[in-house]
């Protein structure tokens, strides 16, 4: 929800540590199945990014998308 209006905002981005920086929710989207709106803690910053607890969160969204090494 935007802060301002309290109107929903939809990012799109192919970049799974922008979408982990910026979203509240991350969704996928894929041709021919769904995959679950995974929720994203707080806080977020961009430290936050090597946070090992965050690891299994981008590991699971990363095989969602068939993406099984990733470099992080």
């Amino acid at each position: 929800m935007s802060r301002g209006t309290g109107a929903p905002l939809v990012l799109v981005t192919p970049d799974t540590d922008e979408a982990l920086l910026l979203g509240d929710r991350v969704a996928l989207l894929a041709v021919g199945r769904a995959a679950p709106v995974r929720d994203v803690p707080r806080p977020r910053d961009r430290g936050a990014l090597d946070d090992p607890a965050r690891a299994p969160l981008r590991r699971a969204i990363l095989s969602s998308l068939g993406i099984r090494k990733a470099s992080r």
